[in-house]
């Protein structure tokens, strides 16, 4: 897994250089990695319960943000600001 410690924003850091279709690719496997971490049963229950379905479930929202433009209803300010990171359109507004 990129963030070891299932953390959107440590994720976020790892990928700052990545372009748009690697970001995609590596969201979708750190996902994957998160859906069969929350399955474990020898994992202890605080871990897996910060790298389950919740971690997970904000990567797609990631991975839907990117592909389509749409901001998931209830999404936080600093989520939002983490998810604007990754995108491609909004990198190059920063750096106008």
């Amino acid at each position: 897994m990129i963030s070891h410690d299932c953390s959107l924003a440590d994720f976020a850091r790892a990928l700052r250089d990545k372009d748009y279709f690697e970001v995609i690719r590596l969201a979708d496997l750190e996902a994957t990695e998160a859906e069969r971490l929350g399955l474990k049963a020898r994992l202890d229950p605080a871990r897996r319960l910060r790298c389950g379905k919740e971690y997970a479930e904000q990567l797609k929202q990631v991975i839907f943000y990117l592909r389509y433009r749409v901001v998931p209803r209830g999404l936080s300010p600093r989520d939002l600001e983490i998810f604007q990171s990754l995108s491609p359109i909004e990198r190059s507004r920063r750096v106008l």
